[in-house]
């Protein structure tokens, strides 16, 4: 191998594994730039290493060597190093993505120590495309998915628990959390008296966003003892 494609390929590396450790620095990970052009570079180097005693070895002395064995102890090894950025906080999981492109960088420099340029270049393309792009993706679906709206409703029925206790049921199967319940009524004395006495009940509460509300009014509203459900 000359030494302008043993170059050729280090300079790839350390670009390779630059553009992904710059993506990981700018977003403060354990793993940054250094480390990912540190990772990329090594496992060229061992690529590299490899080809030269395969062709020189195998020539001089008639043996025969496998030159992917090198290459294989690196994806194992970097296990060790992708472990070290995995943080555990409580039920949270932090240090994956970081640990994966640890490995798929190590993936990227035996690629390009071993001479599939193209391969090499495009999969490092491909994973600065799937850390940059698919990141604001994946926040924009979870803002949309967790985002949650208030609503108030009042709500006019007959004095009964057992009314009351269903509409908390409709509330509960919406998943709906009420953040306001209050009674009003003409004739507040006599509430404990009289069942058929009307009263309104206003509710806030806060749901997911993407739940249609007319669905949770309609089942209220076709409870006994309902007698209207109004919307604000």
């Amino acid at each position: 191998m000359s030494p302008f494609v043993t170059l050729l390929r280090i300079i790839l590396s350390i670009f390779c594994g630059g553009l992904i450790g710059l993506e990981r620095e700018d977003k403060r990970r354990p793993a940054g730039f250094r480390t990912h052009v540190l990772v990329c570079l090594g496992s060229s180097i061992i690529m590299i290493l490899s080809e030269h005693v395969f062709r020189s070895y195998n020539h001089e002395f008639g043996t025969s060597s496998d030159p992917l064995r090198l290459g294989a102890q690196v994806i194992s090894g970097i296990g060790f190093l992708g472990a070290g950025t995995i943080m555990r906080y409580g039920t949270n999981i932090k240090g994956l993505t970081t640990a994966a492109s640890l490995w798929t960088v190590a993936a990227i420099g035996l690629s390009l120590g071993s001479g599939y340029y193209f391969l090499g270049i495009s999969s490092s393309i491909t994973v600065y495309i799937i850390l940059v792009v698919f990141n604001k993706v994946e926040k924009k679906w979870r803002m949309k998915k967790h985002s949650f709206n208030t609503y108030e409703i009042n709500i006019k029925m007959k004095n009964n628990a057992e009314t009351l206790g269903k509409v908390n049921l409709i509330f509960h199967k919406y998943k709906a959390k009420i953040l306001e319940m209050k009674f009003e009524s003409e004739e507040l004395e006599q509430l404990n008296d009289d069942d058929d006495i009307p009263i309104t009940l206003f509710v806030i509460f806060r749901t997911l966003s993407g739940l249609d509300l007319s669905d949770l009014t309609q089942d209220i509203n076709h409870l006994d003892g309902i007698i209207s459900v109004e919307r604000f």
